[in-house]
């Protein structure tokens, strides 16, 4: 007799379903950790934000802005690629979802 012929799944198929299941599940779980990535690296972005009027300001001052704006520019490039890496987790949960 057959699978089918008995009502039960073949057991290749039930095995997929549970490790796309368990796939779905990692990347579930890592598109939440790098939203709440997102949000911590954000507000470091924005706690990062220049001062106004550097002009009156010591040479000393004026470097110590110009490194903070440098820290700036690297946690910018950190943000996108953590939007970059989110992107493709969403990609492979559309993929997944489409294999369905």
């Amino acid at each position: 007799m057959d699978a089918q012929a008995t009502g039960v799944a073949p057991v290749g198929l039930f095995d997929d379903h549970e490790r796309r299941a368990d796939r779905v599940r990692a990347l579930d779980e890592q598109r939440m950790l790098l939203r709440a990535l997102q949000a911590d690296v954000l507000s470091a972005l924005n706690h990062l934000a220049p001062a106004a009027g550097l002009h009156w300001r010591s040479a000393s001052a004026r470097r110590y802005a110009e490194q903070r704006e440098q820290l700036r520019d690297e946690v910018r490039r950190l943000l996108w690629a953590i939007d970059e890496a989110a992107n493709e987790v969403g990609v492979a949960l559309s993929a997944l979802a489409g294999g369905e």
